[in-house]
Formats: C-alpha cells, structure tokens, sequence
C-alpha cells in the first residue's frame, strides 16, 4: 500500500515509478501467448514503461546537472551508471550465443553498430543509445539556459516530422528523444525554472504528436493505436511523485535493480524462456521462469557489479573535487608556481 512521506529530499517515490516502469516492461515481453490480450495493450505496456523511464531520467538528469553544472563529473557518473552492466550483459550475449563476432561486441561496447553496420546483440540497446544521445546534450542545453530546456522537445518532432516529410521513415526510436526532455523539463519546473504553463503545452504538444504516430507509422506492430496515453500517463505519476512523495517498498527495491532487470530480462528469455517453449512447457511456466531468473540474476549482478561501478564513479569524482579544491587553494597555487 502507498504510504506519503513528508521527507521533502525523500526521491524513494521516484524509485517506485522505475519499479512501475520495469514491470510494465516485463509484463509486455512476458506475457504468455496463450493469455488472452490485445496486441496493442501489450505493445502500450511495454511503450509506457520505456516512456516512463525516460521521463524519469529526463528529470534526474535536470537536478544532477543544475546541482553541480560540470561537464567531467556528469559523464564520469554517467558513465559508471550506464557502461559496466552494458558491457557485461554484452560479454554475457556473445559467451551464450553463437554467432557473434569480435566486431559485434566492440561496435555494440562503443555504441556504433549503425556507423559499423553491426545489428545490435539485444533487442532492448535501442534505448540506451536514445539515452547516450540525451546525455550528450544535456551540458549543451543548460549552457544555451531555460530557452534551450523548454523548446528542447519541440525541436526533437519538429525535426522528426521534416524527416518524415522527407519520407526518411526508418525508425520511430527518434522521438523517444522528446521523452527524455518532458523529464528535463519537470525538473525545471520543479526548480521554478519553467512555469506550470509552458510545461504543460510541452506535454499536450508532445502527447498530441504521439497520438498521431500510430497512424502515420509504417511500423504498426510498434506503435500502439494508443501510445499518446503513454506520455500523458507519465506526466501524471511523474508529477504526483514530486509532489506526494509516496512509497511502495517492495516496488522500490524493484526500482533499484530495474536497470539490470531491463538488460538481463532480455538475454533470460532467450536463455530460458525460448527453451522451455522449444521443450513443449505452457507458456505461462516459460514467463514464470522467465520473471523468477530474471530477477535473481539482476540481484546478483546489481550486488556485484552495478552498485559497486556506481560508487567508483563517485569516488572518482570526489577525488577530482578534491584535486580541484587543492589546486585552487594558496598553498596548491604555490605548488604550481613557486615563484
């Protein structure tokens, strides 16, 4: 049961939103096929939950950045965030897959598989590269300030829709981009560095856009009918856990291994889930299997590999701070010019 908390820097509600967003996820990849579902509430479900997290970094990235605007620190803990589990759940694919070659891991590890036209090893990596791509902006954007923030989604499906125009209609990942920046935005918002006003048009613009995709999109078995509830749905949980401070513990400790549930999910429906079905076991056994190992093998690698990077970063960082303080210090300004 939700519970409100008046622990004003308490971010544990933001972590039941991850939990929230990562079984959205599973549900929409695990769900049995002999389950009775509509196809496209599946593929919402799914859609919802990477929308959701997308918000969510979108707005953890705004108080990061604004907290310590330095272009070092944000990509030293980014990168201690996001690389290690990447790169072991791709050393994972390629030891438990055949076919994959050494070019595949190193153009997959460095995020080139378009430029090296190498497929990606899992179908869940495109949204890291949105995720990359977002990172990457996110000092620029605060360095061209508010404007920049707040017209950041509208430039994203501006430019998607010249494209489209253009009738370069290769992918719908794109967009995904202006998700991110809605998160961004709330940030703002929270900070009172963008109103009430102009958050909301950046919602309903990129709401009433999405709801348009499916029906333009030459990819309906990826688009729901219904996918401008999506955005519409995360705004409201996204705004009501900045505002009530809500928790759901066992949803929260989900929340915290959600990033290594999203990688190893993927490789333990291939590992165990297809197996089970190729043995004739129902397909609600194989989703069973599929949550249960997916679950404890995202502990073990959260416990001994995610946490642990994580916390390199932030040593990193705290040692640079030291550097820093030391070499702006009389007595390290000294060092460097005894004169």
């Amino acid at each position: 049961m939700l519970r409100q908390t008046a622990t004003h820097d308490n971010l544990a509600s933001l972590d039941v939103l991850r939990g929230i967003a990562i079984l959205s996820v599973l549900i929409s990849h695990f769900w049995p096929g002999d389950f009775p579902g509509p196809l496209s509430l599946r593929i919402l479900c799914g859609q919802f939950g990477v929308i959701l997290f997308f918000f969510l970094s979108g707005f953890l990235m705004d108080r990061t950045y604004s907290n310590e605007p330095q272009v070092f620190p944000f990509v030293v803990r980014r990168s201690f965030r996001i690389l290690p589990m990447y790169w072991l759940s791709i050393l994972i694919i390629f030891a438990t897959e055949p076919g994959w070659a050494l070019r595949d891991v190193v153009s997959n590890a460095i995020f080139a598989t378009g430029p090296m036209h190498v497929v990606r090893m899992s179908g869940v990596y495109w949204t890291l590269y949105i995720e990359v791509l977002f990172y990457a902006t996110v000092p620029l954007l605060f360095f061209l300030g508010r404007r920049a923030i707040l017209l950041s989604s509208y430039f994203v499906i501006g430019l998607f829709g010249a494209l489209w125009l253009f009738h370069i209609r290769s992918s719908v990942a794109p967009h995904y981009l202006a998700y991110c920046y809605l998160g961004l935005q709330f940030g703002g918002w929270q900070r009172k560095a963008i109103g009430r006003g102009e958050l909301f048009a950046s919602v309903f613009t990129v709401a009433l856009v999405s709801s348009i995709l499916p029906i333009l999109s030459p990819f309906p078995s990826i688009a729901s009918p219904f996918l401008g509830a999506a955005p519409v749905a995360s705004a409201i949980l996204l705004y009501s856990a900045v505002r009530l401070r809500f928790r759901a513990k066992p949803i929260e400790l989900l929340g915290d291994i959600s990033y290594s549930v999203y990688l190893m999910h993927a490789i333990v429906s291939i590992q165990v889930g297809n197996r089970l079905l190729s043995y004739g076991y129902a397909s609600w056994i194989a989703a069973v299997a599929n949550v249960g190992f997916s679950l404890a093998l995202s502990v073990i690698t959260f416990v001994l590999v995610e946490r642990p990077s994580i916390a390199v970063g932030r040593r990193i960082v705290k040692r640079w701070h030291g550097f820093v303080a030391e070499k702006q210090s009389p007595t390290g300004i000294s060092r460097i010019f005894p004169f």
